[in-house]
This record gives structure tokens, C-alpha cells and sequence, in this order.
């Protein structure tokens, strides 16, 4: 079923895309990416694809959404005109109530800290370079014990400016990478083995089931073709096979691990 802006709430005020909130017509309300955002509309695509790649590994990610906008729909049609705002589809991620901005004071209050490894994972999976040094990335919400939870995929695939050409070089010469935001993970999973089990998961996901998260629903206004879409799942397909050897470049970073035997 398809689901449509409604009302318009606020402005959000973090973040470079410009997000708006929006009341929709499933009756939830929507941090919504519009096509005109400043990173482009393949950053949409970058969230959509990114979220369903999220749910296959069971990962905490605010749930991802296409929003139409129609000025038959809207409250207030004269709004797409005031703000520049194109009919059609845009995406949407569900507003997760109370949730404030990570900090790792909390993480020691979190039930779902097994979920660090498996998003150093995802991250490197999809190559998304943002949360290593951006904690904005990550939510905690609800009361003690907190509920981590994951943001912000429009950076995967190295950035919104993929082309075919990037994603067949990046396919084969991948590297590792590392921050600050990282850094604060180790102490609450370091260990002789702390990505095995993020690691089974991730080569559990058959090709079959990384095909059809791609779907056959992508906005043609995304301005992705198909040529681009079968690059890019041959791209994670190999990529996911490379995984366990790419992670394991990590080893230097965790004290207990790097100090196991191999």
C-alpha cells in the first residue's frame, strides 16, 4: 500500500539532506529525504536499499519507507509550490520516539549491544564511511535498558555519486576503516572472536534474498537504472563473500582479540 505526505510538522535541523518531518498517511510521522536534498536523489536510493539490506540481518534500523507526495493527498496542496517540493516519491524513516543522540555513557545501559559488531559489519558491507566518526548516526531510545538504533545510509556504496564504474573498482579493491565512534565499541566487544557470529550472519543471507531486497519498486524518478542495480548487487554479492578476511584487518584495534591466537 502506498503511503503518502499528509502534513507537514518541522524542519529537522540535523543533518546536511534538509529532512522534513511529516505527518503521513499510515497515520506515522516520517523523517522524510526529498529528491531535491542537496546530495542527490541516488542518496535516496542509497537509504531504501540500505534499509532493506538492514532487515535481512536483523539490525535495528529505523524503518525505511517511499513517501509520495500528491498534492491531492497533502492538507495544504499550495505547500509543494512554497516549498520547492516535486510530486512523487521520496523516502521516509519512521520518527522513533523518544530517542536522543548516542553518547557511550549509555552503552553500559543498552540491551542490544550485541548489535555493535554486526553494524562494524554492515557498515564495511555496504561501504558507509559516516558512523566511524559520527555518533549522530546512532540512537538511543526509549528507558533503561536502552534500545540502540541505526540512521543515515545515504553515504553507503562510497557516497551517492556511485557510478558503475566506482562500484566495479571498489568490488575488488576493498580497505578497511576506522574512527573515533568505533573506538568507543571495543571495550563492550572485544574478544577472541567478537565479529564470528556478525560475521555467519551476514554469510547466512542468500544471494536470492539480497536480490529480491532490491525489489522491483524503485522510483523510476531515483534516477537509478537497471544496468546500475545489477552492478551494484554483483558488488555486494563478492563483497560479502570477502567479509571475513576484510574484517579481520580490524584485529589491531581490539586488545584481546589482536592478543588471541589466530
Amino acid at each position: 500500500m502506498s503511503v503518502y505526505a499528509v502534513e507537514y510538522i518541522k524542519d529537522v535541523e540535523e543533518g546536511e539532506m534538509a529532512a522534513k518531518l511529516f505527518l503521513c498517511s499510515d497515520g506515522n510521522i516520517y523523517i522524510v529525504k526529498l529528491m531535491s536534498n542537496p546530495n542527490g536523489k541516488r542518496s535516496l536510493f542509497n537509504e531504501l536499499v540500505a534499509y532493506r539490506l538492514g532487515t535481512l540481518l536483523h539490525l535495528p534500523i529505523a524503518t525505511g519507507q517511499i513517501i509520495i507526495f500528491s498534492k491531492h493527498k497533502l492538507k495544504d496542496p499550495k505547500l509543494l509550490k512554497r516549498m520547492a517540493i516535486e510530486e512523487g516519491p521520496h523516502f521516509g524513516s519512521l520518527l522513533i520516539n523518544n530517542a536522543s543522540m548516542y553518547t557511550p555513557g549509555k552503552l553500559n545501559h543498552c540491551k542490544n549491544i550485541s548489535t555493535l559488531p554486526e553494524i562494524i559489519v554492515f557498515d564495511h558491507w555496504i561501504s558507509n564511511y559516516d558512523r566511524k566518526d559520527e555518533p549522530q548516526n546512532i540512537l538511543i531510545s526509549g528507558q533503561k535498558p536502552y534500545q540502540l538504533a541505526y540512521i543515515d545510509h545515504a553515504d553507503a556504496f562510497h557516497g551517492p555519486g556511485w557510478t558503475i564504474e566506482s562500484l566495479n573498482y571498489y568490488t575488488w579493491n576493498s580497505q578497511v576503516f576506522w574512527g573515533s565512534t568505533y573506538d568507543e565499541f571495543v571495550p563492550f566487544i572485544d574478544n577472541a572472536d567478537p565479529f564470528g557470529l556478525a560475521l555467519i550472519k551476514l554469510e547466512s543471507i542468500k544471494d536470492e534474498e539480497l536480490a529480491a531486497a532490491f525489489g522491483r519498486d524503485i522510483p523510476s524518478e531515483w534516477q537509478v537504472s537497471k544496468e546500475e542495480v545489477k552492478t551494484l548487487l554483483f558488488h555486494l554479492i563478492i563483497r560479502k563473500r570477502q567479509m571475513k578476511k576484510l574484517i579481520a584487518e580490524l584485529r589491531r584495534y581490539f586488545p584481546i582479540w589482536n592478543s588471541s591466537k589466530v
